[in-house]
């Protein structure tokens, strides 16, 4: 269900990062959602739109207007749905793992032998 919508809308401001805010880009759907917590450090321009957290009124406000912008300009639409396909590879198992083993390469760098070396 989710490949075939527009955008995906999140409106949490409790969640730090939601697992469900990764399965959108990786349908390359663009995101609309809360400049809050971990939605800051995933979305970015080229797959989203980010509203800043201020009054409620201010949020919906904002919230309806970049639906309304998105549903009126397909163009931008779909810019947004490839940036999110390009997005999501950043946080793919692949680049996990190469962080994950540059990491301990540096630790034991760090605490190895000098023989080691």
């Amino acid at each position: 269900m989710m490949h075939e919508s527009h955008v995906f809308i999140i409106t949490s401001l409790k969640d730090l990062t939601s697992t469900v805010l990764m399965e959108a880009l990786s349908q390359g759907v663009p995101v609309i959602c809360p400049d809050h917590c971990g939605f800051s450090d995933v979305v970015l321009e080229e797959c989203g739109v980010k509203i800043p957290v201020g009054s409620p009124r201010q949020l919906i406000s904002d919230f309806t207007k970049a639906v309304k912008t998105l549903a009126l300009d397909e163009t931008e639409r779909r810019h947004l749905a490839k940036g999110a396909l390009r997005r999501i590879q950043y946080f793919s198992w692949d680049k996990k793992a190469k962080k994950i083993d540059a990491i301990y390469r540096r630790a034991v760098r760090g605490y190895a032998p000098e023989w080691m070396e």
